[in-house]
């Protein structure tokens, strides 16, 4: 990728990409994730070669190859397919790409067919997966976590929300209560909660905007963690902290104000839109779709995994969040530097 971005005279957005995959990509916030189950660092690889193709195949000016072409459908199904409260993720791309496209860019069909019909396949698998019965005690757990952690503590009026599930007024005792609350797993707690679906949980999200406002803003607050504490991170040791030799950006997280990451987390997206049009021309449409995707992301995945599972591992679900801020900033930085050394840039791209 970087070495056909130099080849496009495009220098700023190739060093952009080899900081990216050489700062956050490489951070042990992420390669811990090779060494277990977890499908973080799924997600991850995918996500990362769908917009590493995206911004390979809108640089180049001629047709399309079927190889690119395939590996865009697969990254885009494969992405759906790695986590369930990420399916979205490759109808997010997909909406950047039509976003451009009413900006009066035209981009190839056949990249618009790739990347949709592998957004739209993935995600029917992960639902056919998501309602299988072996994922039963999942859709329980998610069901019981997004409620009693996230949304009866930030509901305004709990009898209403109640009400609007069709749930006993009792149930609302349970509140800041979770799957791991003894009685929860054997459904003698409100049983009749495990009688509804997800979808139940975001309508009530949806009729009760202010509760939602306030389970994301709680959740911006809770995102102090990178690595998840409890995730080990040395071989041969118990619980044992990050050496100090190792350089991580998760040791910022937890010493960040909370007010600079929400910050980071809503302000990134209207920087992201500045650059677009700033940066508008059919040259720069890879790498304004991937600005796009970086910025949305995070809040995007912070919704999710509240709506997903409440509170309950929410560094491990946010943890997509994390490197799409990490990335979308140096990528910002080098079009910046980009901007101002433009001509020492270009000569670089074409040496």
């Amino acid at each position: 990728c970087t070495r056909r971005l130099l080849a496009e005279n495009q220098a700023d957005l190739a060093a952009g990409h080899a900081l990216i995959v050489l700062l956050v990509l490489a951070d042990p916030g992420n390669l811990l994730y090779l060494n277990t189950f977890y499908a973080e660092s799924s997600s991850l690889l995918f996500l990362y070669a769908l917009l590493a193709s995206l911004l390979v195949a809108l640089a180049q000016a001629g047709p399309l190859s079927r190889w690119l072409l395939a590996g865009i459908f697969s990254c885009a199904l494969l992405l759906a397919a790695s986590k369930s409260q990420l399916l979205f993720l490759p109808n997010l791309v997909f909406l950047a790409v039509v976003f451009l496209r009413a900006l009066k860019f035209r981009p190839p069909r056949t990249l618009l067919l790739a990347l949709g019909s592998g957004a739209v396949i993935g995600m029917a698998i992960q639902v056919v997966h998501m309602h299988s019965t072996v994922n039963e005690s999942i859709r329980s757990a998610n069901l019981a976590n997004t409620l009693f952690t996230a949304m009866l503590p930030n509901a305004d009026h709990p009898r209403e929300l109640m009400a609007r599930l069709d749930l006993p007024e009792a149930c609302a005792q349970y509140s800041g209560a979770s799957w791991y609350t003894p009685g929860m797993v054997s459904r003698t707690l409100c049983p009749e909660l495990f009688q509804l679906h997800q979808f139940h949980l975001i309508d009530a999200a949806i009729t009760f905007p202010g509760m939602s406002a306030k389970m994301t803003f709680a959740g911006m607050e809770r995102m102090d963690q990178w690595i998840p504490p409890e995730l080990g991170v040395v071989e041969g040791s118990v619980m044992a902290s990050l050496p100090l030799s190792v350089p991580s950006f998760a040791r910022l997280f937890p010493v960040m104000n909370p007010v600079v990451l929400i910050l980071m987390i809503t302000g990134l997206p209207l920087l992201a839109i500045i650059c677009v049009f700033w940066r508008w021309s059919s040259g720069q449409a890879g790498v304004n779709v991937v600005l796009l995707v970086l910025s949305v992301l995070p809040i995007c995945v912070l919704a999710a995994a509240v709506l997903g599972d409440g509170y309950v591992d929410l560094s491990k679900h946010t943890h997509l969040g994390y490197s799409a801020q990490l990335a979308a900033l140096i990528l910002l930085a080098c079009l910046a530097i980009g901007r101002v050394v433009h001509q020492p840039f270009a000569s670089a791209g074409q040496d």
